[in-house]
């Protein structure tokens, strides 16, 4: 692939997060969330299966009731990242421009619990009561900069968060499914074993 060719994909690609993200429909990305965390738990499912909730849920998938909720670095917003992005890679000349420092760093269960819980204690707080919460399957989008490993174990103590009430509290990160807790009238594909890590199938 020349040069050119290698830019015009980096733009093509940085256009369709542009536009993904300025959709004013979030349950496309609600959706999404939803079909990647069943893929990583080798969950059978069409595209039909995912459809719209009333908000709570977002999503409704067979007898899931899913709320997505997205955890990002404090302050990032992806849509305007990702707009200029876009304008410096219409700048660039040369793709040697785009090499940037990175450092990656590691992120451990017990980190994504804290958030998690924090994210899950707000909403039980200000929006959603005790009855509805125990309709509704909570799932939360880690998704975090420059976070490449991901430290298993310990496995926290989720007891406050099960205490929440929540029927199902989950999470996807990168190419990870994490069910943290499920109540006996969860889904039966959620009521998996603590402590489980579920990936996509290579």
């Amino acid at each position: 692939m020349d040069d050119d060719s290698y830019l015009n994909d980096i733009r093509n690609g940085l256009k369709e997060s542009v536009d993904f993200f300025a959709s004013q429909d979030k349950f496309i990305r609600e959706r999404w969330v939803v079909a990647e965390f069943l893929t990583n738990l080798s969950m059978p499912f069409s595209e039909a299966d995912i459809v719209r909730g009333n908000d709570p849920p977002d999503v409704i998938f067979r007898d899931a009731q899913f709320e997505v909720k997205e955890i990002l670095d404090k302050g990032r917003k992806r849509h305007a990242e990702f707009k200029q992005a876009l304008v410096q890679a219409n700048a660039v000349t040369d793709p040697a421009e785009f090499l940037e420092e990175y450092s990656p760093k590691d992120i451990s269960i017990q980190e994504v619990y804290t958030l998690i819980h924090s994210v899950a204690t707000d909403l039980a707080t200000r929006k959603y009561s005790r009855d509805v919460r125990e309709q509704i399957d909570l799932i939360c989008y880690v998704n975090l900069e420059d976070v490449m490993g991901f430290i298993e174990t310990p496995f926290p103590d989720v007891t406050p968060l099960a205490l929440l009430g929540y029927r199902s509290v989950s999470f996807l990160e990168g190419h990870r499914s994490y069910v943290l807790c499920a109540n006996p009238n969860a889904p039966s594909f959620l009521q998996v074993p603590p402590g489980i890590i579920h990936r996509a199938a290579p």
